[in-house]
């Protein structure tokens, strides 16, 4: 498709407000309102900023990269689930990212999709889906708790705010319908404002001052001894498998819109690269990992074809920056709304894969991952569903569907999980 300046301008404004929800989104997964938001959503913009410059001055690719949807959720589970802090969080990220970056430069990426199949992929982002949709109900207040930490938690009693999250949620289905760049933002925006005008809550409608310079206070914060130990080894896996099939599957599935003919993914290797460094660098700042993001698409469609978008787009979070005290103002009931849209778009594309009910083999190991990732962990539903395919390969005489690395590394992350009872 045949492009020109104005057009790549027009791109990487349409991406940029595509995603910009993961200013708000982000941090408050993170620190869940703590004292820390303004200085985890600099990071978030930062890494915007600097990795989506990367991508595009690097790679050359029209795309965004923000902190990822999904990673973030298993970052802040994992801080309840096991006690640990953030900083011991960001440098579980950090050393996924040390694993991400060698194995981009080795010959091992082009063997590694092979450890973890189809299947066991799709329920990855099934589980992360289902993660997200419930830390959606609990910012709503649906929900009382989660992660769940004794049980089934009791549901919260019915407010206001329930009415303005669905009343933003309706508004972001709708207008994502009309195929509109803005339906995230625009529904974030709608709750936000009904919640202000109502007088419910203690957020002022306009925070005194409701901008404010940079915060830099979660910078260089990650525990990079502490993070380093043998029963964090599961973890660290999970997050690099995450990281690294997203980041595979994003790149070939914006490929195919980018270049319809093309048997390689534009640009494959030089995005992975960079995908790697989005791992590895945002701890730094204070964040989670970043990952290209689907989002990209929209200014695709818009016609951007380079990596002038991504420029563009990168600039367009630099405000960002200084609205510290007005995004802290969001409330959760405005938050909820994207955390649904996305979780719930997340569960439908993994829920395309077809699936024959008699491959036990295949369903079984599925619905285990998701159980486990939901009343677990990550790392104990990736080791034990791929446990369970191997042995039900093995059990029905399929063996040409598992490999000898695939084996040792199911029994060694199950051993581990646990061992080290994760």
């Amino acid at each position: 498709m045949p492009t020109n300046f104005r057009t790549e301008i027009m791109a990487g404004l349409t991406t940029s407000l595509t995603a910009c929800y993961i200013v708000v989104a982000n941090p408050s997964i993170l620190v869940d309102g703590g004292k820390q938001f303004n200085g985890v959503m600099t990071a978030t913009v930062l890494v915007c900023i600097l990795l989506t410059l990367v991508l595009g001055g690097y790679a050359k690719l029209p795309y965004l990269i923000a902190p990822g949807m999904g990673v973030n959720a298993i970052v802040a589970a994992l801080m309840v689930k096991e006690h640990v802090s953030l900083a011991v969080a960001l440098g579980l990220v950090f050393w996924s990212g040390v694993l991400f970056v060698l194995v981009v430069l080795t010959p091992l990426k082009t063997h590694i999709t092979s450890f973890v199949p189809k299947n066991l992929r799709a329920a990855m982002t099934l589980a992360l889906g289902i993660f997200l949709v419930l830390i959606g109900l609990k910012q709503l207040g649906i929900l009382l708790e989660f992660p769940f930490k004794q049980g089934w938690p009791a549901l919260g009693a019915p407010n206001r705010g329930w009415l303005f999250g669905i009343m933003g949620l309706a508004t972001i289905i709708l207008l994502w319908r009309m195929k509109k760049p803005y339906a995230i933002i625009a529904g974030m925006s709608l709750a936000s404002f009904l919640w202000w005008i109502g007088g419910v809550g203690h957020k002022e409608l306009f925070p005194q001052p409701f901008v404010s310079m940079p915060d830099f206070s979660t910078w260089m914060i990650l525990d990079l001894r502490h993070s380093l130990k043998w029963s964090f080894l599961p973890f660290i896996l999970a997050l690099f498998f995450t990281d690294f099939f997203d980041a595979v599957a994003t790149l070939v599935a914006l490929s195919t819109q980018l270049e319809k003919d093309t048997k390689e993914p534009v640009g494959f290797e030089r995005g992975l690269f960079v995908s790697a460094l989005a791992t590895l660098i945002p701890p730094f700042f204070g964040s989670s990992s970043g990952t290209i993001y689907l989002e990209s698409a929209s200014g695709l469609k818009v016609g951007g074809r380079s990596g002038i978008v991504a420029v563009v787009a990168a600039i367009c979070f630099v405000p960002f920056l200084f609205f510290g005290p007005l995004c802290n103002a969001i409330p959760d009931c405005a938050i909820a709304p994207a955390l649904l849209f996305i979780g719930g778009s997340f569960i439908v594309g993994a829920l395309n894969l077809h699936i024959r009910l008699s491959e036990v083999e295949e369903w079984f190991p599925m619905g285990l991952l998701v159980i486990f990732v939901i009343v677990g962990s990550l790392a104990k539903g990736i080791f034990i569903g791929l446990g369970s395919y191997v042995v039900l390969c093995l059990l029905r005489g399929k063996t040409e569907k598992i490999s000898l690395p695939m084996v040792l590394f199911s029994v060694l992350g199950t051993s581990f999980s646990f061992v080290f009872r994760l």
